[in-house]
């Protein structure tokens, strides 16, 4: 009788708790649908803090770190709340997709704090431990959307943030949402755009908004802030009726169907990591053959995928991206250590001595480049 007793407060305990859990859930839950110009705020303060907080005392830049995850991780939570709160249809791929690409941001947004974290209490070897098995993972998530999912190009992470300022409208019954993530007649109505988007496009329904402004004394012509396109896609060109016309009612569009040989590119460049990995503990960190290697796949990759033209937006913004990355080559050991380290820390040096207000940005940079070439996946994370 006394066991059983016992059990029964023991069970009692964890229902109380967890009805307060799911009740502070469901508290918070409600306060960032309502309030979602305060969330992007408070996200903010987190991200900025963790600048402040990185080289004050020991241990800083783990906690600066940890700081940066949780304000992403707080991004990514928030952002999934007012999808379920939106009044959009087209926020989310299919369900299975958008799992795994769930967890392909979430990795994306912990790792460096992962690696540090590992660093600190295994040592080296536990450190690449956990490169090797986060750099698999992510690789075979990629290989499953690509092969499974046909997914065509990745950017990473896959999931952007939400334009709180212009996607976000909020529906007055957000209580009606399912556990799931998004109710019923959402995802319905998800798979109908989503269809016509594979057949030709969609048409917007609503008049076209003013997308410049001209000034009456200057009578210069300016963007508005409702035209203005994601951050990943942002230009500083005037919108015009194509770039309208182009411009996505979502994040997500129906990707591409690539041929046989953008499957092998795309293939490439899944892989690249992991040949890097292999190669360089087979051939040492300080070994030419990992990075000419992985330079060697990321160009063909990119010259196999050709013409971008028929890609859609955002694809066609991964591609420039993963162009712009190529720079990184520069900065990666061994290039960067025999080559390039003078030559960008003679040119920083100048810049900070000669022009002004530029030391407060170039002298900083100087001193986190040591440390940023110590850490695997801010160096060869992408």
């Amino acid at each position: 009788m006394a066991e059983l007793s016992g059990r029964a407060r023991v069970k009692a305990l964890f229902s109380k708790i967890s009805s307060k859990y799911h009740g502070y859930c469901t508290s918070y839950k409600e306060w960032v649908a309502k309030n979602p110009e305060v969330a992007s705020q408070v996200e903010q303060t987190f991200r900025i803090m963790s600048y402040f907080v990185a080289g004050r005392f020991e241990q800083s830049q783990e906690l600066a770190e940890l700081v940066y995850a949780a304000s992403n991780l707080m991004v990514y939570v928030n952002d999934a709340i007012l999808r379920k709160a939106t009044k959009l249809k087209l926020k989310l791929p299919p369900p299975s997709q958008y799992r795994l690409m769930s967890w392909l941001t979430i990795i994306e947004y912990i790792e460096v704090f992962v690696e540090i974290a590992a660093k600190r209490l295994w040592g080296e070897a536990g450190r690449w431990v956990v490169i090797v098995i986060i750099q698999v993972l992510k690789a075979t998530l990629r290989a499953v959307l690509l092969i499974c999912h046909k997914v065509g190009l990745q950017s990473m992470p896959p999931l952007f943030p939400l334009n709180r300022q212009r996607d976000v409208k909020v529906s007055d019954d957000f209580s009606a949402t399912t556990e799931s993530g998004v109710d019923a007649q959402n995802f319905s109505e998800f798979e109908e755009v989503y269809r016509q988007c594979e057949e030709g496009g969609m048409q917007e329904a609503a008049a076209p908004k003013r997308t410049t402004f001209r000034g009456k004394r200057t009578g210069r012509v300016v963007r508005t802030l409702d035209a203005a396109p994601p951050l990943n896609l942002r230009t500083w060109k005037l919108p015009t009726e194509d770039v309208i016309k182009e411009e996505p009612r979502c994040k997500y569009l129906p990707p591409t169907q690539l041929t046989r040989q953008r499957v092998i590119a795309e293939s490439l460049h899944i892989a690249r990591p992991l040949v890097h990995l292999a190669s360089m503990f087979k051939f040492g960190q300080q070994s030419w053959k990992p990075w000419l290697l992985s330079c060697g796949l990321d160009v063909s990759s990119i010259l196999m995928m050709g013409n971008t033209k028929d890609l859609n937006v955002n694809e066609e913004a991964e591609m420039k991206r993963r162009t712009v990355y190529l720079l990184y080559y520069l900065l990666r050991s061994p290039f960067y250590d025999r080559y390039s380290k003078s030559r960008i820390i003679f040119l920083l040096s100048a810049m900070a001595n000669k022009i002004p207000g530029v030391g407060l940005i170039a002298r900083p940079l100087m001193e986190y480049l040591p440390y940023w070439q110590q850490v695997y996946f801010y160096n060869w994370g992408y």
